[in-house]
């Protein structure tokens, strides 16, 4: 068939609606970066999973936003936001943020084409990300599968590696990190594609491809209510008490300290007497200090 009529044909099936569409489940690329085959399972079964609470949903569209307005910080190096890709042969579909290219009088050596990835987090997650000094497992994760999905779906595009843009929610600092495409996720993501088709064809869940009992994940699953090892799981972890690295925790109070002495200096100074909540600002004392 001529190219011309089946674009037109194309054009005329969207605007009237009518677009074929491939009932068969697929895997997103959030999903699949969380590292846990049994939970791509529930998922491509239809389990359910709780309605996200108003917070939740106002965090959600916070970093939709933020994602919009993060890709033009990187202006005309970008070409082309919210990049579509489909691999039918594994099941996964999504959208890249955003695909960059970065020129030799820019990059040098380092030139060409990149996956972008945006994350917005809270303070505390931004301050374990920095203090780690790499991105978090499932954000590297899924910057991987970008650069997989939209290399395999656009043959001509040789993406030569992933950008993770971190922005903190509460002081608008950012983090990046430039990763290189990782030869292992070869291995998890055929363990995804075996353990679809043994969902869609025979209903088996892979039972024990599943993240280590250990694994913080647990508790932020949206299908731990219809997971017995993840429910266990996460007995053991609060039975054990919450961990946060002394050098995460560490840098998080000064820092803590420094803005309140930054807001200190400040603060114009008093020509009168001051009340003893003054005094006590003023020596960077409050009465969570005591704890």
């Amino acid at each position: 068939m001529d190219l011309v009529v089946k674009l037109r044909e194309m054009v005329e099936e969207n605007v009237a609606g009518r677009t074929a569409r491939d009932e068969t489940p697929t895997i997103s690329p959030s999903s699949a970066a969380r590292g846990c085959v049994l939970a791509v399972a529930y998922e491509l079964l239809g389990m359910p999973r709780p309605e996200p609470d108003p917070r939740s949903i106002r965090a959600m569209q916070v970093g939709t936003d933020g994602h919009r307005r993060i890709v033009r910080y990187f202006g005309h190096y970008v070409v082309g936001r919210e990049l579509f890709f489909h691999d039918r042969e594994y099941g996964i579909r999504g959208y890249c943020d955003a695909l960059l290219y970065l020129p030799p009088d820019f990059a040098g050596d380092r030139a060409g084409l990149y996956a972008l990835e945006v994350k917005t987090t809270g303070g505390l997650e931004f301050e374990r990300i920095r203090a780690s000094g790499q991105p978090r497992e499932d954000h590297h994760r899924q910057c991987q599968i970008y650069i997989w999905g939209v290399s395999r779906y656009y043959p001509l595009f040789q993406v030569r590696g992933g950008i993770i843009f971190y922005e903190n929610r509460d002081s608008l600092e950012h983090l990046i990190y430039v990763v290189e495409p990782d030869p292992t996720l070869a291995d998890y993501l055929e363990r995804l594609r075996r353990a679809r088709e043994a969902i869609l064809s025979r209903g088996e869940l892979p039972l024990q491809d599943r993240l280590a009992d250990d694994h913080w994940a647990h508790q932020y699953c949206p299908f731990l209510e219809v997971c017995p090892p993840g429910q266990e799981a996460v007995r053991r972890q609060r039975a054990r008490g919450p961990k946060v690295p002394d050098r995460v925790a560490a840098d998080i109070l000064a820092r803590k300290l420094l803005a309140r002495k930054q807001a200190g200096a400040r603060r114009p100074a008093s020509t009168g007497p001051r009340s003893l909540d003054d005094l006590a600002a003023a020596l960077g004392w409050t009465p969570e200090d005591e704890s």
